[in-house]
């Protein structure tokens, strides 16, 4: 497996160590979560821009406007996103 080595402020290196070790987990972990998180966005932006470019940006766009739709209906709440989409329903995006 390739190794990437980076430098990340104060803190947060321990941080990682202990919310891995919480989970019973490698530090590994979090990051690979975080880089696959990362990367299902890009290629979810890439897929719609890439749709969006076809001849029917009308169904594209509205694809994207149901996106931001479920976006909007997250509630924040002291400083924290809670998922409210337990009760809200957008065509598939609950």
């Amino acid at each position: 497996m390739p190794r990437l080595t980076t430098c990340l402020p104060d803190d947060r290196p321990r941080r990682l160590k202990q919310s891995a070790y919480r989970r019973g987990a490698r530090l590994n972990k979090p990051l690979e979560e975080l880089s696959t998180r990362a990367l299902v966005e890009t290629d979810a932006e890439t897929h719609f821009r890439r749709r969006a470019a076809r001849p029917d940006t009308k169904a594209s766009l509205a694809v994207l406007d149901k996106l931001d739709r479920y976006f909007e209906a997250r509630v924040v709440v002291s400083g924290k996103a809670e998922d409210q989409s337990a009760t809200i329903e957008y065509g598939g995006f609950s």
